[in-house]
């Protein structure tokens, strides 16, 4: 469990040092309340410590400011973690545009933050510089063909929000993983017809045992550089697996009943630990 920083909200200076100072004690606030809800880290961006607090003081120099606190300093490298993607099996596969028409500068901005927590299924956080930054869900849209679609994320910026949030959080601890009800012989196995489609029928017949399998949809490209079962891991439940015992990388995509990246995170790990 992983907050995602919105980095627009770092857009907005304070107007002093001291309000800076105010800002970061804030936001540590959260981020401790984040761990004792069971997070594990605040994913920032990856020159998050250059962000201006104000004009002349950035994060680098709250860290540098002997008028901080040591054990808040501390606090903040134990629980930042940067880059966004960093340890999450999955990529964008769309741009994704803040859709809040009352935000004065960025409505219509390109997001990662908010769109990693979309994407993660977890939670954003924000400084509460505006009347949008302080709601306690952000809309952006992720560009898809033929249009958007518009999509709503979890945000925290005040302790009141983890009240509101509290049945998500909770959600979020314990995965509740569900099993397809499907007999292994009536599920569906789909294979191309190409070389070594025997030894990747092996494998799948294996894998449908599982009972939060519900079929092989179809086989990949190979992959012959791969070096982990475990390939790659989709939000929509779907992970896909290499034969990584043969040389040529034979591939195929296991549809699981997984509805959410963390469900499809944890039956990838039983997929892995059983086959």
């Amino acid at each position: 469990m992983d907050l995602f920083f919105n980095e627009i909200s770092a857009l907005y200076p304070a107007n002093s040092k001291f309000d800076a100072q105010l800002r970061m004690t804030a936001f540590l606030e959260l981020c401790k309340k984040a761990k004792e809800n069971g997070f594990n880290s605040c994913k920032v961006v990856n020159n998050f410590e250059e962000k201006e607090l104000t004009a002349t003081y950035t994060i680098y120099n709250w860290l540098d400011d002997s008028q901080i606190n040591k054990d808040q300093k501390d606090f903040y490298f134990s629980f930042r973690n940067s880059p966004y993607e960093k340890d999450v099996d999955n990529q964008f596969d769309a741009f994704y545009y803040l859709n809040e028409q009352t935000e004065p500068n960025y409505h219509g901005e390109l997001v990662e933050g908010l769109a990693w927590a979309c994407i993660c299924s977890s939670l954003s956080i924000s400084f509460p510089v505006n009347q949008v930054w302080q709601k306690d869900l952000i809309n952006i849209e992720k560009e898809i063909t033929p249009a958007r679609q518009n999509l709503q994320v979890k945000h925290i910026s005040s302790l009141q929000h983890f009240t509101t949030h509290a049945n998500f959080i909770e959600s979020l601890k314990e995965p509740v993983l569900v099993p397809s009800g499907i007999n292994p012989s009536e599920k569906q196995i789909h294979l191309s017809d190409d070389h070594g489609k025997d030894k990747l029928y092996a494998l799948a017949k294996k894998l449908v045992n599982c009972e939060y399998v519900i079929g092989i949809p179809h086989s990949l490209p190979f992959d012959r550089y791969g070096r982990s079962f475990i390939r790659e891991i989709h939000t929509n439940g779907r992970i896909d697996v290499t034969l990584i015992e043969e040389d040529d990388g034979y591939s195929m995509m296991v549809q699981t009943t997984a509805k959410t990246l963390r469900e499809t995170q944890e039956i990838a790990k039983i997929l892995k630990e059983l086959y």
